[in-house]
């Protein structure tokens, strides 16, 4: 039985960006939920289209919805924003150009109350670029962590997967109880990939994470997104996303900086697939990581165990005067390993 009081159960906060296309699709979602007592925060992160005025009028209809208008500062700020104003329970985050089940934060908070758990996640359905969606889930059944150590454990698997299980990182299929929430999203103009700071943190101030099966969040695919976008900066984003995981698992180091060399070595592989840099500029911006003097501080934490040969090579190259004998591992790595396992999984696909 839902259990009566004054103040929302679970703020939803939606930063707003250039979305008036998405906005209204996304608001349906939201303003019909079945749980009825919430607080929607729409984050109006400086956008330059109709989306302020539209934030304004669906507040005007709906007495749930707050409206903060702000400067741009990206998505992590503006979730930062949101929360600052959420007096819910729990807190739950959609991205504004995608929609929710109707009956998502029902089924999330009942989960929640019934087992007493500070997080609970559910599946999503991924949208492809032909307008179907595919269901994904971290698990096909009901999945709980009540102990320590296991969810500390457990929770490693966002960045690295011992456990043979990537967990998908974002926080937009979940609902955190706020009084776990201790530490605010880092921008994504600082730091790659905000969401798992903030995933990692919460769950590791948790006592008990709850995961279930239900596909209830539908991600949408927008093919205007510039989230493919090249941009060199991105590395030393990468390195910062790499301190700040440390800084929460300082004892577990090796893995942390094996997560690190798979985000360079895919950095690096889409900058020698990007078609639109010359072979020049590819081969500069290759230089630049390979000479970073982070590689020199990081290979002491390193267990070289953790990496197929041609990588514990390229490893031990990096930093070091011999660009020209790593540039042909590069290449090797990318035609003949790499590339071969993108056509092998095209031609499944088929």
């Amino acid at each position: 039985m839902m259990k009566k009081t004054s103040h929302p159960l679970i703020s939803i906060i939606i930063p707003v960006y250039n979305v008036e296309k998405y906005l209204n699709r996304c608001m349906e979602s939201v303003i019909n939920q079945s749980l009825k007592n919430i607080e929607i925060i729409l984050v109006d992160d400086g956008s330059p289209d109709n989306c302020p005025q539209l934030c304004d009028e669906w507040a005007a209809k709906d007495s749930r919805i707050k409206v903060v208008h702000k400067n741009n500062e990206g998505l992590g700020l503006a979730r930062n924003t949101g929360m600052q104003y959420a007096t819910g329970e729990y807190l739950a985050f959609i991205d504004s150009d995608d929609y929710v089940d109707l009956r998502m934060y029902e089924i999330l908070y009942e989960k929640a109350t019934a087992l007493n758990a500070d997080i609970v996640y559910c599946g999503h359905k991924y949208g492809l670029k032909d307008g179907t969606f595919e269901d994904r889930n971290d698990f096909s059944q009901e999945t709980i962590f009540d102990d320590k150590a296991k969810i500390e454990e457990h929770s490693m698997n966002y960045f690295y997967p011992i456990n043979s299980r990537q967990m998908m990182m974002s926080v937009w299929h979940s609902i955190y109880k706020r009084d776990i929430i201790k530490t605010p999203f880092y921008s994504e103009r600082e730091v790659v990939s905000e969401d798992l700071h903030f995933q990692l943190s919460a769950i590791l101030n948790s006592k008990k994470i709850v995961y279930i099966p239900d596909s209830l969040y539908y991600y949408c695919y927008n093919g205007e997104s510039l989230s493919h976008t090249f941009k060199f900066n991105k590395f030393y984003g990468f390195q910062k996303l790499m301190r700040v995981i440390l800084n929460l698992y300082p004892k577990k180091e090796r893995y942390v900086y094996k997560y690190y060399f798979n985000l360079i070595l895919g950095f690096i592989r889409h900058i020698m697939g990007d078609e639109k840099l010359t072979n020049k500029e590819r081969k500069e911006y290759i230089k630049e990581i390979y000479l970073n003097e982070t590689w020199q501080e990081i290979k002491q934490g390193t267990d070289k165990r953790m990496y197929v040969k041609h990588h514990k090579l390229m490893y031990a190259l990096f930093g070091r005067n011999m660009f020209y004998l790593f540039h042909l591992i590069l290449l090797f790595d990318y035609y003949f390993v790499y590339r071969r396992k993108q056509i092998s999984k095209t031609k499944k696909n088929i």
